[in-house]
Order: structure tokens, then sequence, then C-alpha cells
């Protein structure tokens, strides 16, 4: 189940990133999710990376 729900979070920002584009806040709030996802499973170091980007689509939104 975990893999599946990865996989759905990887496409989801994927196909947001396309359609959207790279800076567009509903990127941001996957990228945050998909960083939540890991921090609950004890993926640290993945989650990290996907929370520094999200907090610098925050700045750039303001």
């Amino acid at each position: 189940m975990k893999s599946v729900l990865l996989g759905g979070y990887l496409r989801s920002v994927a196909i947001r990133e396309k359609a959207l584009g790279e800076n567009h806040p509903d990127v941001a709030i996957t990228l945050n999710n998909l960083a939540l996802f890991y921090t609950f499973q004890g993926r640290y170091s993945e989650a990290e990376p996907l929370f520094q980007r999200y907090r610098e689509l925050l700045k750039k939104q303001r």
C-alpha cells in the first residue's frame, strides 16, 4: 500500500509541475505532502530536500 501511495505522490508532483509550472502553489503543497509521507516512514533524508523546496516556493509567493 505504501508503494502505491508513494507512486501517486510522485506522479502528482510530476503532473502538477508540467501542468502548472514548477513554482505554482499547488506544487508546493504536493511537495510538502510527499515530504510528510517520507517523514512518517522515518525516511528523513528523503523528506528534507522536499521540505526545503517547499519553503523556497513559499518564499517566492510572498
